[in-house]
């Protein structure tokens, strides 16, 4: 039970909208700053199967890629999960038993979910672009 007294209760618990949800949430928080005021940083190091907030953690799914920056927060995220490739999974990085599915971005492969939909969301509420070129710094 989420609430005792059932003042909060959950229904149609669907990704979508989970994602949907964590896009609204992020698009009234980033109204509060001028646009030219922000900066965006995705350090795509030691990727895992499970979110950094759980209480324990698993080897790698792919090489460290590098960091990610700009000023458009959903080219940033688009950027970055586009650098996220199935094709650079490393084994180990998956736990015993784990299969992947047939298709879609390697998120979406281990978990069934796909990754986009909230940057997508997003991109609409906030009025951003997915759109991105990369520049490589060395």
């Amino acid at each position: 039970m989420i609430c005792p007294e059932n003042a909060i209760t959950m229904q149609d618990r669907k990704f979508e909208n989970f994602a949907h949800g964590m896009a609204l949430t992020t698009d009234a928080f980033l109204r509060k700053f001028d646009r030219e005021n922000t900066l965006f940083i995705n350090i795509l190091t030691n990727i895992t199967i499970y979110c950094d907030f759980w209480e324990f953690s698993t080897p790698s799914l792919v090489p460290d890629i590098g960091i990610v920056a700009g000023t458009d927060i959903t080219a940033v995220d688009t950027a970055s999960l586009d650098l996220i490739k199935a094709e650079n999974l490393l084994p180990s990085g998956l736990p015993a038993g784990k299969e992947l599915l047939d298709s879609g971005h390697l998120f979406e492969r281990i978990h069934g979910k796909d990754p986009y939909v909230m940057v997508n969301d997003l991109a609409e509420l906030y009025g951003t672009s997915t759109a991105y070129s990369l520049t490589e710094v060395k």
